[in-house]
């Protein structure tokens, strides 16, 4: 016997935001979580819900229960004076901690990408409409030489060996100024 209305994704993530939205009306830094959190658990037990009773119900109550134990834990790390980033909201997700990039750049490394991009950015912008296109369709917009060549009503060899020129060019204008 097969159920009449399945469970999709969909319904998961709006009922988690409708459950998020409706247990912390002022934790708004805390409902991304909690909809994974119960997005993820409702999808879970729906899986392994018996399927000659009703999942969906089963799936719901298991999505709600597992949200407001994280809403419970939230509340008593609160109530410390610090939070560490090894706490875990829920048992399924890794703790902040493991979220972060182990390197982050500092604030020269930041200055020095975003002075190179603005050079790369003006360097193409130097170049004629037609190079200038073909290095957006190659490099910011990941086309194939073919593609390329149909976007521009060129072969995509001749897109190839106009790329190529406008490559050279890009490095005799970088040349020096310290972009690689």
């Amino acid at each position: 016997m097969s159920e009449p209305r399945t469970f999709s994704v969909e319904d998961a993530l709006r009922l988690s935001a409708w459950f998020a939205r409706r247990y912390s009306p002022q934790c708004e830094h805390l409902r991304a979580d909690l909809v994974q959190i119960g997005t993820v658990a409702m999808l879970q037990a729906y899986q392994r819900g018996d399927p000659l009773r009703n999942r969906r119900a089963y799936a719901i109550a298991c999505g709600r229960g597992r949200m407001l134990r994280a809403l419970t834990k939230a509340a008593k790390v609160r109530r410390r004076e610090g939070v560490s980033l090894n706490f875990r909201l829920d048992d399924d997700f890794e703790p902040l901690a493991d979220e972060l990039p182990a390197d982050i750049p500092g604030p020269v490394e930041v200055a020095t990408a975003q002075d190179s991009a603005r050079r790369v950015r003006q360097a193409v912008e130097a170049l004629s409409p037609r190079a200038r296109r073909i290095i957006e369709l190659r490099f910011f917009e990941g086309r194939s030489l073919v593609e390329t060549g149909a976007a521009i009503g060129l072969s995509g060899e001749r897109a190839r060996q106009l790329e190529k020129a406008a490559l050279t060019r890009l490095k005799h204008r970088l040349r020096g100024s310290g972009v690689e």
